[in-house]
Parts: structure tokens; C-alpha cells; sequence
């Protein structure tokens, strides 16, 4: 499998984090890259976290290295290989993660189909490849005896538990199956009806001097000082990370709190301040999970490849900023000047109040509804006060936009700044149990230069973010509000991988996400918040964002427009809020 892409990196290193439950330290790519690795992400990642976490593996990377370079015809022992590999770590983590044996076979089903039509089956690797998914997905197994035989054989691997016990059993196959002479094999062959003159050459490879060197290796392996646990990844998390009980005691809680603060950054808040917001926000769906608030402070990340990683994301955003520095410059002076347009108004302007000139056709709101605002008071425009938070979705999917969303917020943050209008920049995502609500800019910051620490991973659960970002500002009610979210309308949290014994929670997808996300955006409008939303993916998604925003949308093309759609939304809603 080729990992180009930085998503695709990321979300592997994510899932072999979730597996071996340490956080932060670089995955090694080189083992998913060999050509065995023909399955979809998930199932490949899942291997390499299940290898990272039951064997050594830097000696599964320095064999495979050491086979290639010294043997020539190298694919049949490599496939043998990887296929007891699978064997031994894919089951043992079907003990702890539930659905991967689904994943599993759906893979084996999806790839004997490919390979079946591609009419390469008579080449050994591919034979025994079709062999073992054949036997894992139930299916009749009209193969070569030595073929079953073989499979047979694997199928022992279910039983190891260390790479002492996994090398002494391969180098059983290796001694078996791969004989010196072709005579050796003839027997168990020439009864088969069912495969050709090139496959019974291909079984019957003459490798003593590669038995040798398969051998040479093992034995300076296992004859080093070893230790059996010295590549077994540090448990981080608990077993059930990825399903915390709402019960579990507070050391464990504080423990998983500091595996959060080495990932993202500083946690602004205590155990309990955050068990009082999780009673308040992780209700109905959202039960049992968790949150987690960051200003992104490095302090806390102890892990020098993660802290790396952030700097490295950070670095590459300012870059995108200064290698166009004097075109972003100018689009800062061209959204102040659509928003002043707005502010420059110094005309008295009359606003519904609690006192001032009474207006009898409201009175019956005070009796009926019990709204008191039946009066009309006279301010002067400049005197109003607004306040307008940025919210920026910062999942994974968003990862090709990062750099270019980071200076956008940057644009409209210091535009906003420079014009003495409060704001904020907040972004969310969700990691594990946890929604991650990370302030980039809060209110009274003048610091718009954080906006380039947006940093995309992970999935987005819109509905509970955007509710908890939307109360931060509760206590502010003399402003006019206005929050400006920048979405890819498709909220998406799911664990692929979670523990048995654990209670299955529902997955935040589809409907049920959409659903809640619009529910929280009425919730915030009865507040007299004004939300729009912003997306600028593909057409026809706008239907969801739509549902989800109403009328107050802006689908754009490019994430160059954000500020220039942003800017004049602001400026509309600035001189149209007024009756």
C-alpha cells in the first residue's frame, strides 16, 4: 500500500495508537508499503498497530530488509511471513477489539474476488494468499495438499504470544515446506490435478543458501540479549480507553487527562470543572463522553515526535501566510474596509430595550410571553457592541485545507481585531472519548498570529462542540452575537476499533448526527445568536448544509473566498440587525 498522502498518514498513525494506547511517537510506514499490504487502510493499519503491540517490531523490519537484499526470489517467504504475522497478531486483537474480525472479512472476501479474476493464481504467493483467505472466510479450500498443509500450519500461529515463540514456529515452516531439492516435494504434488507445471517448480524452490540466511538471522536475533517485552509499546490509556465507564475512578481519569495534555496541549480546566460541563453537554447521545479544552499550550506534550509533528503543522501554516504575505496583507485592508462600511454609520439608531419610550403594540408580550423588551431607546451605532466567533472544524478531513483555513482565520481575526470588534477563534474535533475544543483567540486576546496553530486530526462531533462553544459566551449578553462556522457538513465520530466487554456506543454518523448538529443550531438562534454556516465541499452536500443551517449558508468554492464571504455576512448582519 503507498502512504503519500499526509491524511492517509494520519489516519494510520492514528489507528496504531489506538491499538497499542500510546499516544504521540512516529509510526514506521516501511512494513505497510511492502506489496502484502493489498487490503483497505483500516485493516492494514490495524495489522501494523497489532504487530507494534504483540511482537518486536524492529526485527520484523530489519528481516524483511535482510531478505530482500540477500535473496533473490524473496515474495514466497515474504508472503509466508506476513500471512503468520497476520495470523498471530489479527487474532489477538480480535480479543480485545470487536470489529475487526468483520473488517477482516470483508477484506479476505473483497480480495479473493479481485485476485480470482486477475488470473494470476498459479504464481505461489498468490496461491497461498487465495489459500488462506479461502480458510478464513469458511469457503472450500480445493487447493494443492502441500498448500493446505501450509495453512494448516499458519493457523498454529493463533497460539504465539511472543517473537521468541513466532520465530521458532517459522523457522518450522521454513524447514518443512522449503525443501533443499525438488525430489523432496515431487510426491506431495504430482496426485494434484489442479495445478501446473510453473506453480509445482514455484513450490518446490531450491533455497539452501537462503535457509541459511533466514537462519543466520534468527539465530543473532535470539542469541543477543533479549528482552521479550523491550518492543511492547507502554500501555498509555486504559484497556477501555476508547469506551472510559462514566464510573472509573479519578486516578484513572487523571491519568487519561495527561495522556490528553502530552497530545493536544495544556487542559484549561480541572477534573472537576470538566465533570460539571460533561453533566451538563455529554447528555442523550453524547452520553459518556468526554471534553477536553486546550489553548494548544506545548508545555504539557512530553513526547518529542508529537511536539515535533505540531511545530511542523504550525510552520507550514505561517509558510502558507508568508510566501503570499503582501496578497494576504491587502485582503485584511479589503475586509475592513467591507465591514466599516457597516460601522461608519454614526446616526442614532433605535433598539428594542427594558426601559425608554414605551410602544403600546408590544405591551401584550410582556402579559403573554413575558418579554419585557417593549420599549425603543435611541443609541448611537458606534455604541453597539459586537461579538463574533470563528469556529473552524479541525478533523481530518480538513487536512489538505489546514494551511490555507489557518490564514483565512488569521485574515479575519486581525481584520475584526483591528477594528476593535471582539472575537474568538475557536476550533473542535474529537479524539477517542473526547471532543477537543481548542481556543485559539479568546475575546480579550490580541493575538490573531494563533491562528496558525490550527492543527487538523481525528473526527468531528458538530453537534456537542458547537453547543458548548456557543455558552461560552452566555455571560455576555449586552453584545450582539454572531458565529461564523466553517464545516465540511458531514458530522462523523466513530471508533472503528472498540474493546469487548464494553457498552457499544452509538455511532455519531448519518442522520443522527445531522439531526443533533441542527438541533443545537435552533437552539443557539433562539438565543438571538446569529449562525452561519460556511463549507466548501462538494455540491451535492448542500442539501445537508442546508438542513442543518437554513438560509444562513455560504457554499464556497475555493477556502481563498472564507474571508471575503465572511466579511460581508458581517457587514450585513451589522447594518440589516436593527428595526
Amino acid at each position: 500500500m503507498e502512504v503519500s498522502s499526509y491524511y492517509d498518514r494520519g489516519r494510520i498513525s492514528n489507528i496504531v495508537w489506538t491499538i497499542t494506547d500510546k499516544y504521540g511517537y512516529e509510526v514506521d510506514f516501511s512494513l505497510i508499503e511492502q506489496d502484502y499490504f493489498s487490503y483497505e487502510l483500516i485493516y492494514n493499519a490495524t495489522i501494523i498497530g497489532s504487530v507494534y503491540n504483540i511482537l518486536d517490531y524492529k526485527m520484523i523490519a530489519d528481516f524483511i530488509k535482510s531478505i530482500k537484499e540477500q535473496i533473490n526470489k524473496a515474495k514466497e517467504i515474504l508472503t509466508l511471513f506476513f500471512m503468520c504475522i497476520e495470523e498471530t497478531c489479527i487474532n489477538k486483537n480480535i480479543e480485545f477489539i470487536k470489529n475487526i474480525e468483520n473488517i477482516r472479512y470483508e477484506n479476505y472476501k473483497y480480495n479473493i474476488k479481485i485476485l480470482s479474476e486477475t488470473g494470476k493464481k498459479d504464481k505461489l504467493y498468490n496461491m497461498l494468499r487465495l489459500a488462506y483467505w479461502h480458510n478464513n472466510t469458511d469457503k472450500i479450500m480445493i487447493f494443492p495438499h502441500n498448500i493446505i498443509h501450509i495453512i494448516r500450519s499458519i493457523g498454529e500461529f493463533k497460539t504465539v504470544d511472543n517473537t521468541i515463540d513466532f520465530i521458532e514456529k517459522f523457522k518450522k515452516i521454513i524447514n518443512l515446506y522449503f525443501k533443499f531439492e525438488e525430489d523432496n516435494i515431487k510426491q506431495n504434488i504430482e496426485n494434484s490435478q489442479n495445478i501446473n507445471e510453473k506453480t509445482k517448480s514455484a513450490i518446490a524452490i531450491s533455497i539452501k543458501n537462503n535457509k541459511e540466511k533466514i537462519y543466520e538471522f534468527f539465530e543473532e536475533y535470539t542469541s543477543s540479549e533479549f528482552n521479550p517485552n523491550e518492543s511492547i509499546i507502554e500501555k498509555n490509556f486504559s484497556t477501555d480507553s476508547s469506551t472510559i465507564d462514566e464510573k472509573e475512578d479519578i486516578s484513572k481519569e487523571e491519568e487519561n487527562l495527561k495522556k490528553m495534555e502530552n497530545y493536544y496541549g495544556k487542559t484549561m480546566f480541572d477534573i472537576n470543572k470538566l465533570h460539571i460541563l460533561e453533566k451538563k453537554y455529554c447528555k442523550d447521545i453524547h452520553h459518556a463522553y468526554k471534553l477536553f479544552f486546550t489553548k494548544g499550550d506545548l508545555s504539557s506534550i512530553k513526547e518529542d515526535y508529537r511536539k515535533n509533528q505540531i511545530e511542523q503543522e504550525q510552520n507550514k501554516n505561517k509558510y502558507e501566510y508568508m510566501s503570499k504575505k503582501e496578497y494576504y496583507d491587502r485582503s485584511i485592508e479589503k475586509l475592513k474596509s467591507i465591514i466599516k462600511q457597516s460601522l461608519a454609520q454614526n446616526e442614532n439608531v433605535k433598539n428594542k430595550s427594558y426601559s425608554g419610550n414605551v410602544d403600546a403594540r408590544l405591551i401584550y408580550k410582556a402579559e403573554k410571553i413575558n418579554d419585557y423588551k417593549i420599549f425603543w431607546k435611541e443609541k448611537r451605532r458606534d455604541e453597539i457592541k459586537f461579538l463574533v466567533d470563528i469556529v473552524i472544524d479541525s478533523s481530518a478531513s480538513l487536512l489538505e485545507k489546514q494551511s490555507k483555513l489557518s490564514v483565512q482565520a488569521y485574515i479575519i481575526s486581525k481584520a475584526l481585531e483591528d477594528l476593535k470588534i471582539e472575537n474568538s477563534i475557536k476550533t473542535f474535533n474529537s479524539f477517542m472519548d473526547y471532543t477537543v475544543i481548542k481556543i485559539l483567540k479568546d475575546y480579550d486576546d490580541m493575538k490573531s498570529e494563533n491562528c496558525f496553530d490550527y492543527f487538523c486530526s481525528g473526527g468531528n462531533r458538530d453537534g456537542l462542540a458547537i453547543d458548548v462553544i456557543g455558552s461560552m459566551s452566555n455571560n455576555m449578553s449586552d453584545y450582539k452575537k454572531m458565529m461564523i462556522i466553517f464545516t465540511d457538513a458531514k458530522p462523523f465520530d466513530v471508533q472503528v476499533l472498540h474493546a469487548i466487554g464494553t457498552k457499544a456506543k452509538k455511532p455519531y454518523q448519518g442522520d443522527i448526527a445531522i439531526d443533533d448538529t441542527a438541533n443545537v443550531i435552533r437552539k443557539l438562534r433562539q438565543k438571538n445568536t446569529k449562525v452561519c454556516g460556511i463549507f466548501s465541499g462538494q455540491e451535492e452536500d448542500i442539501g445537508i448544509i442546508r438542513y442543518i443551517y437554513g438560509s444562513d449558508f455560504l457554499h464556497i468554492n475555493s477556502v481563498e473566498q472564507l474571508s471575503t464571504k465572511v466579511g460581508r455576512f458581517i457587514s450585513d448582519y451589522i447594518s440589516n440587525f436593527y428595526e
